[in-house]
Parts: C-alpha cells; structure tokens; sequence
C-alpha cells in the first residue's frame, strides 16, 4: 500500500508575551509618562497663562474703545468682580453721572439738621450691554495695587494703612437678601477718560451697579431700579428730579440705599494703578493655606462677609505677589514674582510690564 508521507510538526507559534516582555514593556510606558505627564501639564498651563493674560488684555481694550466712543465726560471703566466658586469676570461699564452719597445714612441729619459734611459725592457706573463681560480661566485671578489707603475711608476699610496693597475684587461676600449690606461689597477698576481714552488714576472711589439677585427687602425705587430694562436711563431720569436730589434727609436716606454705598446693589470701586494676575491656589501654598480655598474658589470662606482666612496676611501675599517671597526680605524686581505685574500705558490704557515700567522710571 502506497501510503503519503508523514508530515513532522515544527516549533510551536508563539502566541503571546512572556510575562519578562510584559515588564518591560509597562515600565518602558511608565518611563514615557513620567516624562511626558509634567510636559504636558506645563504645557496646559502655560496655555491658561497665556489665556488668561489675553483676556485680560481683551477687556482693557474693550473697556478703553468703549471710552473712545463718549463725549468728554462721561468716563468707562473695566471693573473687576467675583462671585464665589465662580470665575473672575471684567465688567465693561460706563458713567451715567453722580449723585450726593452718605456713607451712614442713619447719621445724616438725624439732629435735625442735615450735616453736609457727611456728604460724598460719587460717580455712578452701569455695565454697558454692548461690551460682553469678560471672564480668566478657572482658578486664575486679579489683584489691584491701590494707594495707600484712608482710615476713615469706607473702602477696604481692613487694609493696612501707610502702604500701598494689593486688593481683591470683594464683590460677591454679601447677604443677597438684605438690601443694605452694600458696603460689604468692595473693588477696583481701570477707568478711561471719555472721549480720550486715558486712563485715570486721581480720582476717588465710584458706585457700580450691579445688582443683587433677588428682590427681597426691596421697596418703592429700589424695585423699580431692579426691574428695569435700561437701568442707564432709569437712573438718569432720577438725576434729572430735584427731589431725588434733594439733600434733605429723607430723599438723601432714600438715594443711599437705591444707589449709595449701602446698596446692596452697588459696589464701591477705586482705580487701580497697578495689576497682579496670578493663581489663587498657587498664592494659598504660599502662604501656607493649601486646600483653605475649596468653600468659595478663593481664601475668603465666608460666603455673606468679605473676610478673608484667619492666615491670610495681606503684607506678605503683596511680597509674595511681588518677588515671589512671603518675608519682605527680597528687593522688588530683583526675584521672579509670584504674579504677572502689569501697569499701564497711559495715553492707550496697553498693559506694560510693571517691574520694567518702574526700573526705566528710577534710572537716571
């Protein structure tokens, strides 16, 4: 019988890995990721940086055209707010004129007499709706460098006095269901000059409207400001009554708590010469309060009052700010700081490097 052949089988296929070449091969991936996990998180970073610094600059500008567009006169503004565990937001907005303000209207003629001293006279500021408000990357935040401040001053009454200090835009740390907690509420701003565009610096502090939400504890005007469409033209007419501008004391009481200082639908706001962009949670470390801004996004955990945490020092996050060091102990421009410092081109409102700006003043 005529019989095929026999076929002998050969090696046997490989089918998979060997537990060695699985090794190396995890580590090899691990190598990779060790390596490029921090380039890509440095990358991201330096991504919101530089987002954030062209947000920035995107609402000076919007602000700054915004002035270009007035008569003389009638000034804008880019000012600064934050609501907690939200982002902070640049608000464009435009002066509608002043009214005679009283920063205790309980005080102002309450011995009969009204006491003229007592009062303040105030521009009043209201978003503009053209310009849409700008808001930083999560997480990164501003600071305005304001001068020295007055004692008996009602704005960031809590800053050191006898140095300038670098500011927080104390906007949202206030009882939205009381109408009279207005004078929690503190900023600062940029302000142009109408129909130039320059940015002013000598100037007291302003009211900006920005209205709480809720129509709790509101009555007569007060309703009316907070229902209105056109909040501009609503408090132009108002200007435009000899009574509402009246500096008796029922009208002037009246007025301070529609648009005064203890609105609680103003927030008072003081030009900034100076400003600090910077990241919350890398200021936190600094100081030594890591994981303290988790409550609002910020190291102001109470959400009704504009205190900051018991270990804030506002001296040293302005060093820190500054040089990069808490002590005080390094020269201002002499490290690298902890912010990006900007000052500002004053015929243009452009933002220019604040340490540059300040050697080319100081050389001979």
């Amino acid at each position: 019988m005529n019989r095929g052949s026999l076929r002998h089988p050969g090696p046997a296929v490989r089918t998979g890995f060997t537990l060695m070449e699985l090794i190396v091969v995890m580590a090899a991936i691990v190598l990779l990721l060790a390596v490029a996990v921090p380039s890509f998180t440095a990358m991201i970073a330096s991504q919101r940086r530089s987002l954030a610094q062209t947000q920035l600059q995107s609402a000076i500008v919007g602000a700054r055209t915004l002035a270009l567009q007035q008569f003389r006169g009638t000034d804008t503004a880019a000012v600064f707010t934050f609501e907690p565990n939200g982002r902070l937001t640049i608000v464009a907005c435009v002066q509608v004129g002043s009214i005679p303000d009283v920063n205790d209207p309980a005080l102002y003629g309450g011995l009969g007499m009204p006491d003229l001293s007592l009062i303040v006279e105030r521009d009043v500021f209201v978003p503009e709706p053209s310009v849409q408000p700008v808001s930083l990357p999560g997480g990164w935040m501003l600071r305005g460098l304001v001068t020295d401040n007055d004692p008996n001053a009602q704005w960031f009454t809590n800053a050191p006095v006898g140095r300038s200090n670098w500011v927080f835009p104390e906007t949202g740390f206030y009882d939205q269901l009381v109408q009279l907690d207005g004078d929690n509420r503190q900023t600062f701003m940029v302000r142009f000059e109408g129909g130039t565009g320059r940015v002013k610096f000598d100037v007291t502090e302003a009211l900006v409207l920005l209205r709480r939400p809720s129509v709790a504890k509101r009555a007569g005007d007060e309703i009316a400001l907070f229902d209105a469409e056109d909040p501009a033209r609503f408090i132009r007419t108002r200007q435009a009554d000899p009574l509402f501008m009246s500096l008796e004391p029922r009208p002037t009481e009246d007025r301070a708590y529609m648009l005064g200082n203890t609105s609680g639908d103003t927030v008072l706001a003081k030009p900034a010469w100076a400003l600090a962009l910077y990241r919350e949670r890398d200021l936190a470390i600094a100081l030594g309060l890591e994981g303290k801004t988790g409550v609002t996004g910020s190291l102001y955990p109470d959400l009704l009052s504009p205190k900051p945490d018991p270990g804030f020092d506002l001296a040293q996050a302005s060093d820190w700010l500054e040089t990069g060091d808490i002590t005080g102990m390094t020269e201002f421009g002499a490290a690298a700081p902890g912010a990006l410092l900007f000052a500002f081109n004053r015929a243009d409102g452009s933002l220019v490097d604040l340490i540059e700006a300040s050697q080319e003043a100081s050389a001979p």
